[in-house]
């Protein structure tokens, strides 16, 4: 007796976990109307042969006599890796022109120093000055907002009668800037800059300052050859070429910080501490 089932029928078996043993005759037609199924599932199969070793596997045999077998893919090795292009480089430079670089990046310039109040009858209470700083002005520092303020600081300690304060402005490795001159000097003429410490020796041979005010912490550091902040290098007795130096902030920095009335009224005690460093204090001192 045969079951003579039609393909939507066995669908439905199949669908509900039924399997249905069925010649191979049989089986055609099932798969026809069940392309997404494997009919070989209902069909039963010969004894499975034994798979074809793996080549790399030392406990592989050899394959069973008749049984086709299909030769083991090679190994992927992965490729490796082509060294990145070298980065194309210009010529090193010649040996001279190396120096000059290396030089120009490491050495800080001094301008000669500045006599800022020649006119002043005052007697000159605690000796001469000589105050270090960065400016775009060095021939006329205390020109712009910055020198009015370092006018008006200098101004409230009452060296602007003092006549004997000098000013020289530094300027750091590399700058591109160029030292422009203000109106009142009348020309534009380039600054004579020179290396920073045989021109600050030879200026403090020349001014024989009782002290001397570097303001900035980068002429700080430089100057006194020191690595820390202003705020820690501030309200101390420094020793620069045998003379007394205090360091306070640049007049620059008093004008773009978020908090001018702390700083400036750290710079006011900074300068009285620097007047004490020559001996009597200052006429204006409190």
């Amino acid at each position: 007796m045969s079951l003579q089932l039609d393909p939507r029928r066995l669908a439905m078996l199949q669908a509900m976990g039924i399997t249905l043993w069925l010649p191979e005759t049989a089986a055609a037609p099932v798969a026809a109307a069940n392309p997404g199924r494997t009919a070989t599932a209902m069909v039963p199969t010969p004894a499975r042969a034994e798979a074809a070793p793996v080549a790399d596997s030392p406990a592989a045999g050899a394959p069973a006599a008749g049984t086709a077998t299909t030769a083991p893919a090679a190994p992927v090795r992965p490729s490796p890796r082509r060294p990145a292009a070298a980065a194309q480089t210009t010529p090193p430079p010649a040996p001279a022109e190396t120096a000059a670089v290396a030089a120009a990046a490491t050495t800080w310039q001094l301008a000669p120093a500045v006599h800022l109040y020649p006119q002043a009858t005052g007697e000159g209470t605690g000796g001469p000055w000589l105050i270090l700083l960065e400016s775009v002005n060095p021939t006329t520092p205390l020109a712009g907002a910055v020198g009015q303020l370092l006018g008006k600081m200098l101004q409230a300690l009452g060296l602007d009668t003092h006549p004997q304060v000098w000013l020289a402005v530094l300027q750091r490795p590399g700058s591109s800037a160029l030292p422009i001159a203000a109106g009142m000097a009348g020309s534009l003429a380039p600054v004579d800059w020179q290396p920073l410490q045989p021109c600050l020796a030879r200026t403090i041979a020349q001014v024989q300052p009782a002290r001397a005010l570097l303001l900035g912490q980068k002429v700080a550091q430089t100057v006194l050859e020191r690595s820390e902040p202003v705020g820690q290098l501030r309200q101390q007795r420094h020793v620069l070429h045998g003379i007394a130096a205090a360091v306070s902030y640049d007049p620059s920095f008093l004008l773009r910080t978020a908090q001018p009335r702390r700083y400036k009224g750290e710079t006011w005690d900074d300068l009285r501490f620097a007047a004490r460093l020559g001996g009597r204090e200052n006429r204006h001192e409190s």
